[in-house]
């Protein structure tokens, strides 16, 4: 009787495991492939990519939900997450400054594909210098580059990578929840050219809405 019980429990724990893992895989909406090369990291540790809560896995497919409509310029999507009272910050480096980093609107992002016009989106927080481009060019420097939906490290509500910059996003956005998409480097380079997209959503009405797309890399 006692082995029969044993070899019920070890049937329902498996099973549970499966269950957990297909749950994770149908939510963040990425290949197997991917799924296994991944780590996810936490403010309780490394799970491997498999042992999420259901809200730490919405939370990811919402972050590389975001990543693939920037990666494939679907900015009429993208602009639908949009915060709809605070709009979306885009800053270029980890020190987010609300002063200075450029604000949109949700009807802003939407015309992104069209829009010519260049702008103040911060400083270079290597040099000081202000980052005036138009919303294509900072895209490609600043947002997007790295494929960031299939980042091998993501970072639930923590820091995956950080360099010299001030990180203040808990100052600036108190009420955020954040996802760092990273890429660690590698090791030719001594992991000098890391680089992440850490998106940032705030609840609004019941739901997470976009705040903030921060670009994170090594600075000297």
């Amino acid at each position: 009787m006692k082995r029969k019980t044993l070899i019920i429990t070890a049937i329902a724990l498996v099973l549970g495991i499966a269950i957990g893992a297909i749950g994770f895989y149908a939510a963040v909406g990425l290949s197997g492939k991917t799924i296994v090369s991944q780590t996810i990291v936490t403010n309780e540790g490394e799970t491997g990519g498999k042992s999420q809560s259901t809200n730490q896995a919405g939370l990811i497919e919402l972050a590389v939900r975001a990543a693939r409509f920037i990666k494939t310029h679907d900015f009429s999507s993208l602009s639908e997450m949009v915060h709809p009272t605070f709009g979306v910050y885009f800053c270029p480096g980890a020190t987010v400054n609300l002063r200075n980093n450029k604000v949109f609107t949700s009807y802003e992002v939407s015309n992104f594909r069209d829009d010519t016009a260049s702008y103040v989106w911060g400083v270079a927080q290597d040099t000081g210098v202000p980052i005036e481009m138009t919303a294509e060019e900072y895209f490609a420097r600043y947002v997007y580059d790295r494929d960031y939906s299939n980042a091998p490290i993501i970072g639930v509500n923590y820091t995956a990578r950080t360099g010299n910059s001030l990180e203040n996003l808990s100052e600036a956005f108190p009420n955020a929840q954040f996802v760092d998409l990273c890429f660690p480097g590698t090791e030719e380079n001594d992991y000098t050219d890391w680089k992440l997209l850490r998106i940032c959503f705030e609840e609004y009405e019941g739901m997470l809405r976009l705040t903030a797309v921060i670009h994170s890399e090594y600075t000297v």
